[in-house]
């Protein structure tokens, strides 16, 4: 509802004038957004998913669908979720859309993290060099996160080398304080991908633009700096 012109001017003269658009149901949108949007100004949650519908059209999801919705681990949608065409998995391809389970047993389309410079690390909980980059992933994230950094772990195997499940990116994620993506990839059935040859060695890493462009495939790293440096040639245009 537009507001008129003399309520506008004359607001602190009169009392009771009411000078803002009303939100009916206080979900953070107004009555006429609802009406374009096709959501109900009576009810904050129009599809009863448990997200208010200011919420949901914040986060890039749509609030007229109860299975859109964001993410429990609060990972960032992007508003080009659905504008992305994957192309393939070498450097200059768009990476390829697929889905997989993070450690709230969440299934994660992958393409909704656009939008972000991302750096992919391939591991397995067995291994003792994915142990100790761990923390070192997660002191990075935490610093870089606020510029534009979202790291996201794919999990290939667990301890004894079986298929990884969501249990085991919740344990890896909880042994680790990771507020990150860890995202359950039995046996490398995705992952494999960012990892060419026949030798898969771990940790492994690959970098992709806000465009989801493969910038980088198979990479490792001696230190965060290394990893720190490469996002800056990236921001760079490099």
């Amino acid at each position: 509802m537009r507001r008129s012109a003399p309520c506008i001017l004359l607001a602190a003269l009169l009392p009771g004038c009411d000078t803002e658009p009303p939100d009916t149901d206080g979900d953070g949108l107004t009555d006429e957004e609802e009406e374009v949007l096709g959501t109900d100004p009576g009810s904050a949650d129009t599809d009863g998913d448990g997200y208010d519908d200011g919420t949901e059209r914040e986060g890039n999801t749509n609030p007229l669908d109860a299975g859109d919705h964001p993410y429990l681990g609060g990972w960032p949608i992007g508003a080009c979720r659905n504008s992305i065409a994957g192309t393939g998995w070498a450097v200059g391809d768009v990476a390829q859309a697929f889905s997989l389970v993070d450690q709230f047993n969440e299934t994660v389309d992958f393409h909704d993290l656009c939008g972000n410079f991302i750096l992919i690390e391939v591991g397995a909980s067995w291994c003792p060099p994915c142990q100790e980059a761990a923390p070192e992933l997660q002191a990075l994230y935490e610093a870089e996160r606020g510029s534009g950094l979202l790291v996201v772990s794919m999990l290939a195997q667990d301890e004894d080398e079986q298929p990884a499940t969501s249990e085991d990116a919740a344990t890896w994620a909880n042994q680790y304080g990771l507020t990150f993506p860890v995202l359950a990839d039995p046996s490398f059935g995705v992952s494999g991908q960012f990892i060419p040859g026949d030798t898969i060695s771990m940790p492994s890493y690959s970098f992709l633009d806000e465009d989801m462009r493969f910038v980088a495939v198979d990479e490792h790293f001696s230190s965060p700096q290394e990893v720190l440096s490469r996002v800056a040639e990236l921001r760079s245009g490099g």
